[in-house]
C-alpha cells in the first residue's frame, strides 16, 4: 500500500484527502478520520438552516456543532463574511 492524496469530487467542488492505494490491484482506502470529515462534508452540501436572533441592537446567527467541527472553528477564531450577489453571503474561516 502507498500513501497519497485523493482527490473527491463534491457538487462543483473537489476535497483531498489522505489515503492508501495498492500498487497492485490499485484499490483505494480512506482514512477512518478522513472518511468522518467526508461524511461531514456531505452532509453540510446539503444546506444548513439557521435562525437569526438578536443581541442587543445587533443580530446573531448561531453555527452548529457540524459546521464548528468542519471548520475547526474555536472561541475567539476569526471569520470573514462576504456578499456574494444578491441576497447571498459567504463565510470563510481567516
Amino acid at each position: 500500500m502507498k500513501k497519497e492524496k485523493v482527490r473527491l469530487r463534491f457538487g462543483d467542488s473537489y476535497v483531498e484527502v489522505e489515503g492508501l492505494r495498492c500498487e497492485n490491484c490499485g484499490e483505494t482506502l480512506l482514512d477512518p478520520e478522513e472518511t468522518q470529515r467526508i461524511l461531514l462534508l456531505n452532509k453540510l452540501l446539503k444546506a444548513v438552516r439557521l435562525k437569526v436572533g438578536s443581541l442587543g441592537k445587533s443580530l446573531i446567527i448561531r453555527l452548529p456543532a457540524d459546521v464548528r467541527d468542519f471548520l475547526g472553528l474555536a472561541k475567539g477564531d476569526e471569520v470573514v463574511i462576504r456578499i456574494s450577489g444578491e441576497e447571498k453571503l459567504i463565510m470563510e474561516k481567516s
